[in-house]
């Protein structure tokens, strides 16, 4: 029987590559464009992984994702005992002036009710601070209008909006209800 001798660089990248499937990450062999056209390219195994801070809108089920699912169950990741679980929020401008619930939804996604029950969904970015508030980043599935939600307990508790991640803070209203 023939042995194989398999190059060390091919035994050292190996637990990356496992790593990479476990936590849900792609590989693929696709090659870099050449930079030189009489230079040989040689094919590079490249880990391909998604964009952390910019959620996606989803329109597949889990079972149809392209993606595999993760061969070990990723834990949620904990929040801080200060990030509200249900809040209210008076909303003065169109579309729908009225009330506005928000629940969260385990540790990583809030539900926006309106008054009409119109449903948003944010999903929790990362924990920050604004204006010397501590409080949570959320962003809207399948667009770019971020929200901040002020701690319980701070000293300001002004729910914030923008439209997107390069503009400055608007003032949407107080939170009350909180929990």
């Amino acid at each position: 029987m023939k042995t194989k001798h398999i190059p060390a660089i091919a035994l050292t990248c190996l637990p990356l590559i496992a790593l990479a499937l476990i936590t849900g990450c792609q590989v693929s062999e696709k090659p870099k464009p050449a930079v030189n056209a009489a230079a040989p390219v040689t094919p590079k195994t490249r880990i391909a992984t998604t964009e952390a801070r910019t959620p996606a809108k989803s329109t597949t089920t889990a079972a149809h994702s392209r993606r595999p699912a993760p061969a070990v169950a990723v834990p949620e990741t904990p929040l801080r005992a200060e990030v509200p679980k249900s809040f209210t929020w008076n909303y003065t401008f169109q579309p729908e002036p009225g009330l506005r619930k928000w629940t969260r939804i385990g540790n990583t996604e809030f539900v926006e009710r309106y008054p009409s029950g119109k449903e948003n969904t944010f999903t929790i970015v990362e924990q920050t601070t604004v204006d010397s508030i501590q409080g949570t980043l959320l962003q809207i599935v399948g667009g770019k209008l971020q929200a901040f939600m002020p701690d319980k307990g701070s000293a300001n508790m002004y729910f914030k909006m923008r439209a997107t991640a390069d503009q400055n803070w608007g003032h949407m209203g107080e939170m009350k209800d909180v929990e």
